[in-house]
């Protein structure tokens, strides 16, 4: 059952479904507001005096204010902890700290990797959590509150229990509260209900945190506050922390898992083949226990792909900052990703698709289904909707004097002295009297009841989602402003048409999503017709679906997803069953939202993007944040997501071979019993040489391919047999030179041949910056080898001919059968060489 069905929430029903209000005035007394610290001469005495000073004193004690701010991040102790408490670098710190008592402080040089992923973590996190706080501050503006008969301006925070605000036209009501004084007062729940027609507000009347004032004023008894209103028990529902799921984070995990498994295993094999080595367990003593506990840490670190953290980390903190330049806030690094794996786009209609400003399409003619400009309506009929929105006092009446303003190139002379009959909520429809002639503004189906064919007309332009008005004429017809009636004889004049104007982006970014393979869903709390039309206008070209009628069994909802991709009339429990039936069917969905409304399914969904003016609790459950509420910032996370998952494709691939080696070298010492051949400084050559610096450079590189799953299947499915053949061809060409110190320095550089070759497949196209970075590493590895300084450092040692020799042939082999292996993968996984399919729109707008 809903919210709003257990009646614990703004309604979505009744009055919030009649047609939208008129523009001007009002026939209640004006409740003028006095400034901050006058008394408040014009309220009846003792009405509304609000609180004084003492019980607001006494109730703050108590605890019944207003604090309350759902956490949009992590906490810092959870950052900290997260970052650097992990499996990971338990291993390494173990690691390090054994090598430094056992061993030689250059080889524990992989520590730096440690640190530096686990920095770059936490100041990632910690920036995007400021920025978002940031944002939070500056849109937390001030509200006036009466205490002791008077006025005065306050923080929404300060607000306790009871308390009597005054609010005006651009408020956010800031905690729930009854009606007790109105002038005219009107409120868009959308932010809350979904619902975008803005609703008239009567003395007795509960509203809810959350809802803006867009028309008139009004005073408002607290009734709750703090965590108890409904916006923040909606936001309690959605502050536990969930971290964006990650195919590439998940590839990552589950390699770590095996090989933690493996890590006994591993150190068992290597301490029994170096204390075999030297001679039994009863000839190892303190002095000869350091290289054996060497051993076993090279043979742990070559197997972790440390460095493989370190560039997710790196990569999807490059991406987040870039896309904060442009707007949007990652608030999670995973996130990043997400984006580019989504087949299934929800939109909610509500400050997506639309700006929720209202904007007056044109004018229709009677009997005419076509709109025309002010200037082609009847003589007199622009100046008189002059006179009765000239006020502008809210965005109807505003929508319509500036569709006057716009479509006239001199404003109509003003009516001789007018009879202004301020608009009605009871009545739905306002007037003005000038020389014999009434114009009367409102609702058709109040003012012309009689006039089928107006109505007919009507139904036809609300059909097609619009919003609409009548101006319609009587001669010689008089109206008391004490007690107004409608005046007999009324003609039609012409039809105004209003509609939420959409985002100039809209229709360009969605045509981008279609094209990118990626199914677009409309999901809004509105009439079913009118977010069809405005659907329609986008390129969604479809029935809408009134939820009302969804089914609340799984099955059912995936049986209407089948058939429909607009949907009105939705509720925030069933915008979550929708985007729940859509993963159960195996889709990964991205929802987007900025009412309160949409937290649940924001924070369900596998990437939640709040707009930039959404409500707190909504920003708190998403995944990204579009800072400046722009919809077209979306392909640019689409197209950053592609990046990170096509560059660490070639990455991990890198990583995963280095591992493979390691556990293929670990086994084999431990069968043949034999010393292992590396010290932790040679695999760190080969590891930044072939592996650590170009993947920095590949991973950041530019890259569009389409998402595909199987990430972990195609990396294995080179890596592990890359890996297999340079670790066998180095460990060969070790054994085959006597297993000495010198066959050590032919295995390392054995191996960081074979490593630089599977680098070279996985740079392709080489002609390009990607070939002068081979080049490059090519070149470091000769410098490690040729320099003294270098070499001494690495200890290798000078080669003779001989073993040079043997360095050329094992080489080969291992080159050779990687360009087989390479060859059959790329022709299966990669024919394009990453060229991939352009984004060819992913520039959209400014």
């Amino acid at each position: 059952m809903s919210e709003t069905e257990k009646g614990h929430g703004p309604s979505t029903q009744g009055d919030a479904l009649t047609p939208p209000f008129p523009a001007a005035g009002n026939t209640q007394p004006a409740l003028t507001p006095s400034v901050s610290g006058e008394e408040l001469s014009e309220l009846p005495e003792g009405a509304l005096a609000g609180l004084s000073e003492e019980e607001v004193t006494r109730l703050t004690q108590a605890g019944l204010v207003n604090q309350f701010t759902p956490r949009a991040t992590r906490t810092v102790r959870q950052i900290l902890r997260a970052n650097v408490f992990t499996l990971f670098n338990a291993i390494l710190a173990s690691c390090i700290v054994v090598t430094l008592i056992f061993g030689h402080w250059a080889d524990t040089v992989f520590g730096i990797v440690m640190v530096v992923n686990a920095l770059t973590g936490i100041i990632s996190e910690l920036k995007a959590k400021r920025v978002l706080e940031k944002i939070s501050i500056l849109q937390e503006n001030p509200v006036m509150v009466v205490r002791s008969g008077v006025e005065k301006e306050i923080s929404p925070r300060q607000i306790v229990q009871g308390d009597l605000l005054h609010l005006r036209r651009g408020d956010q009501v800031p905690a729930d509260g009854t009606v007790v004084a109105t002038s005219g007062l009107y409120l868009d729940e959308s932010n809350l209900t979904g619902e975008s027609v803005p609703r008239a507000r009567a003395q007795g009347e509960e509203i809810f945190s959350g809802a803006a004032v867009v028309a008139g004023d009004g005073y408002v008894k607290v009734s709750a506050v703090g965590s108890h209103s409904w916006a923040n028990e909606m936001a309690l529902q959605v502050k536990k922390f969930q971290m964006a799921h990650s195919e590439l984070e998940e590839g990552i995990n589950k390699i770590l898992k095996v090989i933690t498994y493996c890590l006994p295993l591993v150190i068992v094999l290597l301490g029994a083949a170096q204390i075999r080595n030297l001679g039994g367990l009863n000839q190892v003593n303190w002095g000869n226990i350091g290289p054996v506990v060497v051993a076993a840490v090279a043979g742990i670190v070559g197997m972790i792909p440390q460095g493989l953290v370190l560039l997710t980390s790196i990569n999807f903190a490059a991406a987040s900052l870039k896309l904060a330049r442009q707007g949007v806030l990652i608030q999670e690094l995973p996130a990043v990703e997400v984006l580019a794996r989504v087949d299934t786009l929800c939109l909610d209609k509500t400050g997506t698709l639309t700006t929720g400003e209202i904007a007056a399409r044109g004018f229709a003619l009677p009997g005419e289904n076509k709109l025309v400009s002010a200037g082609d309506l009847a003589a007199g009929a622009p100046a008189a909707l002059q006179a009765l929105t000239r006020e502008r006092e809210n965005d109807t009446s505003a929508a319509i004097y500036d569709r006057i303003v716009s479509d006239l190139e001199t404003m109509p002379p003003a009516l001789e002295n007018p009879l202004l009959v301020p608009f009605d909520s009871a009545r739905k429809w306002s007037a003005v009297v000038s020389g014999g002639d009434t114009w009367v503004l409102g609702a058709p189906e109040i003012i012309l009841a009689a006039d089928g064919p107006a109505l007919e007309q009507t139904a036809t332009w609300a059909g097609q989602g619009a919003r609409v008005l009548a101006l319609a004429q009587a001669k010689n017809q008089e109206i008391d402003p004490e007690h107004p009636a409608i005046p007999s004889g009324l003609r039609l004049s012409a039809l105004i048409v209003l509609a939420e104007r959409l985002r100039e982006d809209a229709a360009q970014t969605l045509d981008f999503f279609r094209q990118e393979g990626v199914n677009v869903l409309i999901i809004s709390g509105d009439n079913p017709q009118t977010v069809a039309a405005l659907a329609g206008r986008v390129g969604i070209k479809t029935e809408g679906f009134d939820a009302r009628k969804l089914p609340e069994d799984a099955p059912g909802i995936t049986r209407i997803l089948e058939k429909h991709r607009v949907f009105g009339r939705v509720t925030p429990e069933q915008k979550r069953a929708l985007v729940q039936a859509l993963q159960a069917a195996g889709k990964t969905v991205a929802m987007t939202g900025d009412g309160v409304n949409d937290a649940l399914a924001l924070k369900d969904a596998d990437l939640g993007i709040a707009m930039g003016n959404a409500a707190q609790a909504t920003k708190s459950a998403a995944k990204a944040v579009l800072l400046d509420s722009k919809f077209s910032a979306l392909p640019q996370v689409l197209g950053e997501g592609r990046r990170v998952l096509g560059n660490m494709e070639r990455v991990s691939t890198l990583f995963l071979s280095k591992t493979t080696y390691a556990a293929l070298l670990a086994l084999l010492v431990g069968i043949l019993g034999i010393r292992y051949p590396y010290l932790p400084r040679h695999l760190t050559l080969i590891s930044s040489s072939t592996i650590g610096i170009p993947a920095f450079f590949l991973a950041l590189a530019p890259s569009n391919r389409r998402y595909r799953p199987g990430f972990l299947r195609r990396v294995g499915q080179l890596s592990i047999p890359a890996g297999l053949l340079c670790g066998s061809t180095s460990i060969g060409a070790y054994l085959w030179l006597g297993r000495t110190e010198a066959a050590t320095s032919a295995a390392t550089i054995v191996l960081a041949i074979g490593a630089l070759g599977l680098l070279a497949i996985l740079s392709q196209p080489l002609r390009s910056w990607r070939g002068g970075l081979v080049v490059a590493m090519i070149t470091l590895v000769i410098a490690a080898i040729a320099v003294p300084v270098v070499r001494n450092f690495f200890a290798l040692e000078i080669l003779s001919f001989s073993q040079w020799l043997v360095v050329v042939i094992c080489s080969a082999i291992s080159l050779t059968g990687l360009a087989i292996i390479g060859t059959y993968w790329e022709r299966r996984h990669w024919p394009d060489h990453g060229s991939g399919l352009r984004l060819k729109h992913v520039r959209i707008g400014k």
